[in-house]
């Protein structure tokens, strides 16, 4: 489970701005969720949203570089 905390160092950087913001979005989402429900729902968010873009800029990555496959076949071999 991913924690954030302002004293903890989380992946190797602080980042104050990200800690605010997942606070403040885990806040609004716990008006409606109820706090802790609102806290995961704000942190899976966060979660989903960075392995959309990730998944996205690898695509991207092996279509620029050649090296997507069509159908299981590379095309430049």
């Amino acid at each position: 489970m991913v924690s954030f905390s302002k004293g903890e160092r989380a992946g190797g950087g602080d980042c104050p701005v990200l800690y605010r913001v997942l606070m403040w979005l885990g806040l609004q989402f716990g008006i409606v969720y109820g706090e802790m429900n609102g806290m995961l729902f704000a942190i899976n968010m966060l979660k989903q949203a960075l392995l959309n873009v990730s998944s996205k800029s690898l695509i991207s990555f092996d279509e620029l570089s050649g090296l997507s496959d069509k159908d299981g076949v590379n095309q430049n071999l």
